[in-house]
């Protein structure tokens, strides 16, 4: 008997003590009931004290009021009151309460933003964040701003910085704005209660949730003006870019391959269009130091370079030629010289006779009107030696061709009218007699292949306006179809625009002002400053059907 009391006592202290920690756990983190239909509706705040646009507020706590129960910490890391000012937060099951810890400023106008990157218990975010207006005085300050971050825009914030003779100093690497808010679920903000005046806006995909800029670390968007209030009620438009790369490449090692080739290895994959033979310097055995014959992307070896050189002279290493701009990563980081201390290394000696590397199309390949053909050789070539040996004929003759040279070892290969539709054209390359930089021969290849124009019958076309009230330009329309196909097409200038020959299919359509006349949309930088390049999306899809033409499109540049 006094055996099982000692038993049977620790066995219902462990009992007491689970239901306790129970209790403790529900009372801390407060679960929604089980059962009915599946919750696919995103939390709403029901009630808050002070309401809205309330005047004279004097209290020392504000209280939140949820419809359903939420995750508590998330919903703190996602409260911004503006101006700031600091507070205590406490929970009693779906109200929160957030209590003061220093006095209100008197005639101020308080802005308090509950953003959009929490959830319910079944996972769902809310729809768009919610704001709440007071004042400690006798009138609200009554200007905003709105607008919308398109992008990958999940848990990005918005800030505003007034504009004064402070702003060119501020640093959001190390400074945090006084106004931000966070964007709801559909990409849309706003900053209410604002007094007039000119203010900058920018948003940070905040990794850390700190406030402060991570160069490297958080994806940004820049607006592509500063905003006056209240003078300017067109909405913000905003496009978030990735974090930014500020990692340079290094070229690391050199490798002979023999018969005046040399292997470059990088850190990483190096542009293509920016490499060229001057920026490489060859220093031979006897010291004396050259310039390489040519430069190009290693043909099937994503981060190494290939750079020829006299093949009757000894090289003792490479380097970098300090004196011009060196080739860089997509992000336009120079490449460093990692090679200058390092001797050249011998490789196994590549004897492979120069030839094609790859050539885009292929036998019986469709291909546009205006066709844009990529040829790669594995080596470099004599250029202008090329276009007697390429050719494109049909039955009637032979085409112009528009050659254009991307490195020493690729061609871009186009038309320099457009094909007629739905033909068969030939396509031939005679390489003998071809010699690379070193001067090796090519391979005495002849290449014959047919491709076929597209069908006109499959074209439709686009007939709209673009509507621009700073009568800007040149503009770059971008059409992604629902095939995964995207056309780019640049218009001059504002007005009637027609765009012709368009594949049929569904397509999404943006439209940026190309200020910079560089073929490709800026984003803005955050720092060193600069605004982004204006843009906007036509809401709902076209549809191109084949041989009509859809009309009425109208691309509207709200901002200024």
């Amino acid at each position: 008997m006094n055996r099982q009391r000692m038993i049977t006592f620790p066995l219902m202290q462990y009992i007491v003590i689970a239901l306790v920690m129970i209790i403790l756990q529900s009372c801390a983190n407060p679960l929604p009931p089980t059962g009915g239909p599946r919750d696919t509706e995103g939390p709403l705040i029901i009630r808050t004290i002070p309401k809205d646009r309330t005047i004279g507020f004097n209290e020392k706590t504000i209280t939140i009021e949820f419809n359903e129960y939420v995750d508590r910490n998330k919903v703190l890391q996602n409260i911004h009151i503006t101006p700031t000012i600091t507070y205590e937060a406490t929970w009693s099951g779906r109200e929160l309460e957030l209590t003061f810890t220093e006095s209100l400023q008197s005639n101020t106008t308080y802005s308090l933003t509950i953003g959009t990157d929490y959830a319910d218990y079944a996972g769902n975010r809310p729809l768009e964040a919610k704001t709440v207006i007071f004042s400690t005085g006798s009138a609200l300050d009554t200007g905003s701003i709105s607008g919308m971050v398109a992008g990958q825009s999940l848990g990005v914030s918005v800030f505003l910085l007034p504009v004064n003779d402070s702003i060119e100093s501020f640093n959001p690497t190390k400074s945090i704005s006084m106004y931000k808010t966070q964007i709801g679920s559909n990409g849309q903000f706003t900053f209410s209660a604002l007094s007039n005046g000119r203010y900058r806006i920018y948003a940070i995909q905040d990794i850390f949730k700190d406030g402060f800029y991570d160069i490297g670390t958080d994806g940004y968007a820049m607006a592509s003006r500063d905003v006056t209030v209240p003078t300017n009620i067109a909405p913000v438009m905003m496009n978030v870019t990735k974090p930014k790369d500020t990692i340079a490449p290094t070229a690391m090692q050199a490798l002979s391959q023999g018969s005046g080739l040399i292997e470059i290895r990088c850190s990483e994959i190096i542009l293509e269009q920016s490499i060229n033979a001057s920026q490489f310097m060859v220093v031979y055995a006897d010291g004396t130091i050259g310039k390489s014959h040519a430069a190009y992307s290693y043909p099937g070896r994503s981060t190494s370079l290939t750079i020829e050189h006299d093949s009757l002279m000894s090289v003792r290493k490479v380097q970098l030629n300090a004196e011009i701009l060196q080739a860089t990563d997509s992000s336009g980081n120079q490449c460093k010289d990692g090679l200058q201390s390092t001797e050249l290394l011998k490789a196994e000696a590549q004897s492979k006779t120069p030839n094609i590397y790859s050539l885009s199309v292929k036998d019986s390949s469709v291909i546009d009107i205006v066709p844009n053909i990529e040829l790669v050789f594995s080596h470099s070539i004599d250029y202008d030696s090329l276009p007697a040996r390429l050719t494109l004929s049909n039955g009637k003759g032979l085409i112009p061709l528009s050659l254009r040279k991307v490195t020493d070892n690729h061609v871009s290969i186009s038309t320099i009218q457009p094909l007629q539709p739905d033909a068969w054209h030939t396509l031939r390359m005679n390489l003998k007699g071809l010699k690379d930089k070193r001067g090796a021969f090519y391979a005495d290849t002849s290449v014959t292949i047919q491709l076929q124009s597209i069908d006109s019958r499959l074209f439709g076309a686009i007939k709209g306006e673009i509507r621009d009230d700073m009568k800007g330009g040149p503009y770059i329309i971008s059409m992604k179809s629902d095939k995964g196909k995207t056309i780019i097409r640049s218009i001059e200038q504002s007005g009637l625009f027609t765009l012709n020959d368009i594949p049929s299919g569904s397509y999404t359509i943006h439209i940026f002002e190309d200020k910079n006349k560089d073929g490709e949309y800026d984003f803005g930088s955050i720092t060193p400053f600069r605004f982004s390049e204006r843009f906007t999306t036509l809401k709902d899809s076209v549809t191109v059907r084949p041989r009509w033409t859809i009309d009425g499109i109208f691309l509207q540049f709200r901002e200024p």
